[in-house]
């Protein structure tokens, strides 16, 4: 499965770079919404951007443009589609299977869970940003956390990446499984919470 998905990504990413490379100065600006669009649509994946990024800017304007469309615009946009629109709306950009996890996060999240979820979600990024969003938490306070605490787990997620491209595969197998791997984790932390609180 994660072979799958590499390759999947590897492709996409090669017809994401060509298209980018016509786009000249405007290039980074569609890799930073195409990273977004993959956080706001939770199935989508902002992997090929991200792959697309390194081979042309290298490490670093990558670094940028992860941060601005995963950790800045994406969780915006997230966090006020579920405090304006509620559900209905949330159910259709996460999906159904999304929509149960939301709930359960939704039921306890703190300050203290949030930082959890940011430091350690892995693919529950984007599902914890619609879910705050039908909390009361604060938009400030969601927002320090946000724009920070990912910070260090994006630089070596960017890092296996671009390790993954110049020199073996098998780094970017690790961050799929990583990100599974953390996700699973949170969804059995997230359960244990929730089941404490009934």
């Amino acid at each position: 499965m994660a072979l799958a998905y590499m390759v999947s990504s590897l492709t996409k990413s090669l017809e994401v770079g060509e298209f980018t490379k016509r786009l000249g100065i405007f290039g980074p600006i569609f890799l930073t919404f195409g990273v977004a669009i993959g956080g706001i649509i939770v199935p989508l994946t902002s992997l090929p951007f991200l792959l697309a990024g390194l081979v042309l800017y290298g490490f670093w304007a990558t670094f940028l443009i992860y941060y601005l469309g995963n950790t800045f615009i994406a969780p915006i946009i997230d966090f006020w589609i579920a405090r304006k629109w509620g559900r209905p709306i949330v159910a259709k950009l996460a999906g159904r299977k999304a929509l149960t996890q939301i709930d359960q996060i939704a039921k306890f999240t703190g300050v203290k869970a949030l930082a959890v979820l940011r430091i350690f979600g892995g693919i529950l990024f984007d599902t914890t940003s619609y879910a705050i969003g039908l909390t009361n938490m604060k938009f400030k306070t969601y927002l320090l956390l946000t724009t920070t605490l990912p910070i260090p787990g994006m630089l070596i997620a960017l890092y296996l990446i671009h390790k993954g491209l110049i020199s073996s595969p098998l780094y970017l197998a690790i961050i799929v499984v990583w990100g599974y791997s953390a996700g699973a984790l949170t969804s059995y932390w997230i359960y244990k919470e929730s089941k404490k609180i009934k």
